[in-house]
């Protein structure tokens, strides 16, 4: 009989991910934005109306509208399909 214990770690390997970041945008004029909701009960109306004063004030040429499951999921993979041609992001929560 063995005095030995194995400890198992339940972390799995990561993948190497080599991120940049992204140049600074000097103007929002003509750009796509996507907005990205993550489906608590007032973030809809937020980014709908941050959408619209991003295209009246800043001359947006387009809003992408699109929502996780919820708070707590990960967006789906169709939804990082629909926010790829846009020029940059914004990420809400509301309660």
């Amino acid at each position: 009989m063995r005095n030995t214990i194995e400890v198992l770690s339940p972390v799995g390997e990561r993948p190497k991910i080599e991120l940049r970041r992204s140049d600074p945008l000097l103007s929002l004029e003509g750009k796509v934005a996507g907005l990205l909701g993550n489906n608590k009960s007032n973030s809809a109306d937020f980014l709908r109306q941050m959408g619209a004063a991003l295209k009246v004030h800043y001359g947006v040429r387009e809003v992408v509208h699109t929502r996780k499951p919820g708070a707590a999921s990960p967006a789906s993979p169709e939804v990082w399909d629909q926010l790829k041609g846009c020029d940059f992001l914004v990420t809400a929560f509301a309660d």
